[in-house]
């Protein structure tokens, strides 16, 4: 990146005596300011996709930038954990080259869109995306939409004694302000892993009632997690995942399921367990 040719490096290293500013603002045109500091790329770096906003004004360098950027984490709709920073970076130069050469002007949206759009083909062509090839990449390109995603938290609390279990989940915004929540007490749950199962269907069926659009799912319960994402049914989650797989595809834009340690789980976790609780107690199966 250091090696653009960017009007600070055509003075610099080439000799260039002719303008160098910036072509949209007419300051000095450094790589800072080509990819962290002038309108449009901020205007690119406040629509981005990431759980924690990114703010350039903090960037001392590109190297450091990039380091960082490998902790962020993608929210819906990008459908993918790899890193988007190098190709946002990447789809601003060429966006300024456009307006160079060929007197054209992207949006920030169609910057982003590109830049998701670029990752996407770029892992189909690796193997890294099974579900999406490199053509269909092409004639379906994700596209960004201000429809706020939700964080959908869920968790099960299961006891082995009466086969029964405690369902919860709480629905939230990008800054952590809650939405709705939703439990449930269930019968004849076989195990812990069917109370997870059940848990999630219950929050997808009560996040297409409210017509979320754009959803993230969280769950501590890895193995259902990667069961959902891989598109996995077992013996015994075959009916409840082929439903959870049909709710997603009917209903929602874009979804997304994801791991969190059940410290980052904790209201959904002590809901499920207060749900359980309470039913147990009317039905006089624990004491108060």
């Amino acid at each position: 990146m250091n090696n653009l040719p960017t009007g600070d490096n055509l003075r610099k290293k080439k000799g260039f005596i002719g303008n160098t500013s910036c072509i949209t603002c007419g300051e000095e045109e450094t790589l800072k300011h080509l990819l962290f500091r002038y309108n449009k790329a901020l205007e690119v770096w406040k629509l981005c996709p990431w759980s924690i906003t990114f703010n350039p004004a903090t960037c001392s360098s590109f190297r450091e930038s990039l380091q960082s950027s490998f902790a962020k984490v993608n929210l819906p709709p990008t459908r993918t954990s790899s890193n988007l920073f190098p190709w946002i970076c990447w789809s601003l130069c060429t966006s300024r080259n456009q307006i160079l050469f060929d007197n054209r002007q992207a949006s920030p949206a169609e910057i982003l869109t590109k830049s998701i759009n670029l990752l996407k083909e770029w892992e189909a062509a690796q193997g890294l995306s099974p579900t999406l090839s490199a053509s269909t990449a092409k004639q379906n390109p994700i596209q960004i939409n201000s429809t706020a995603v939700i964080l959908c938290n869920t968790d099960a609390a299961w006891n082995k004694d009466s086969k029964s279990a405690g369902l919860a989940w709480i629905f939230t915004d990008q800054t952590g302000k809650e939405l709705n929540r939703g439990c449930l007490y269930q019968d004849h749950v076989s195990s812990p892993l069917m109370a997870e199962s059940l848990a999630v269907r219950a929050d997808i069926e009560h996040a297409t009632s409210l017509n979320f659009d754009y959803i993230w799912l969280r769950s501590d319960c890895k193995g259902l997690i990667q069961s959902i994402n891989a598109r996995q049914r077992s013996v015994e989650l075959f009916g409840v995942l082929a439903d959870i797989e049909s709710l997603i595809r009917s209903s929602f834009s874009s979804f997304q399921a994801s791991f969190v340690p059940k410290s980052f789980n904790g209201p959904a976790d002590s809901y499920d367990k207060a749900s359980l609780c309470t039913k147990l107690s009317l039905l006089g199966l624990v004491s108060h």
